[in-house]
């Protein structure tokens, strides 16, 4: 049952975000393998049996679907995949940076580490490509899917979600290096700008004016103030105890 271990999930994602279950890993894939030469990785591939296992599990609920629903295959695929692309007809048109600080937002406070978990996971940059082909699968998984959902016509913050399991592998490798003592691996810079930041962003939280167009958000503003602000601050002042005692 190898050859159906990443068809199920393919199917399974089908069936809950539509033909972008099998868009985006597919197109993943295929850049990896075609920017690092990496074609023999796809055998053996299976595609006959792979498919069937894909349709059956995904085939089913679109058939039923279409059958209840005499317009369901143009509003499917026309109006819910390429209208919602192409078009600002679903009304969630940004610009095209939309994503980047939704991103560096998502990250936090690990965003601060990114620069030298690319140094520990890409040592020797595009020329090394082949010696770290699994850091690149996911340095691609990343890009691609920012850069994908950038050109969308249609945003909304949790499109990018997927990026996230990327960027943690990337960045968990390079924290347990630091965890284990390597002397060659450090984080203090990432460190101290994660304090300055958290720091800041805490005094934030308790300035910050009421909005006044949001009422229900001013309800609950002394409590995200207390929550957030205090979080920062602890957070801030732990990092600073700990960089002063390894010292």
């Amino acid at each position: 049952f190898t050859f159906a271990r990443w068809r199920v999930p393919l199917a399974l994602a089908t069936l809950s975000k539509g033909l972008i279950g099998i868009a985006i890993p597919g197109a993943v894939i295929f850049f990896w393998i075609l920017l690092l030469n990496r074609w023999k990785a796809l055998w053996p591939f299976y595609p006959i049996v792979g498919t069937i296992v894909l349709l059956a599990i995904a085939a089913p609920w679109h058939i039923l679907a279409a059958q209840a629903n005499h317009d369901f295959l143009s509003f499917y695929f026309y109006h819910e995949h390429w209208l919602r692309f192409t078009t600002r007809i679903h009304g969630r048109f940004e610009p095209w940076w939309y994503f980047l600080p939704v991103f560096v937002g998502g990250l936090f406070p690990w965003i601060f580490f990114t620069s030298r978990a690319a140094r520990l996971n890409l040592p020797g940059g595009w020329k090394n490509r082949q010696k770290h082909a699994t850091a690149w699968f996911l340095v691609i998984w990343t890009v691609f899917i920012i850069l994908f959902f950038s050109k969308s016509q249609s945003k909304l913050v949790p499109y990018i979600l997927p990026v996230f399991p990327a960027c943690a592998i990337l960045l968990g490798r390079y924290l347990s290096e630091v965890w284990q003592g390597r002397s060659d691996v450090k984080c203090r810079a990432g460190s101290t700008a994660f304090a300055v930041t958290a720091l800041l962003l805490a005094i934030a939280a308790f300035v910050v004016p009421e909005p006044k167009h949001q009422p229900e958000l001013s309800a609950y503003l002394p409590i995200l103030r207390i929550t957030v602000g205090v979080s920062l601050l602890i957070g801030s002042g732990v990092t600073v105890l700990g960089l002063r005692r390894n010292n």
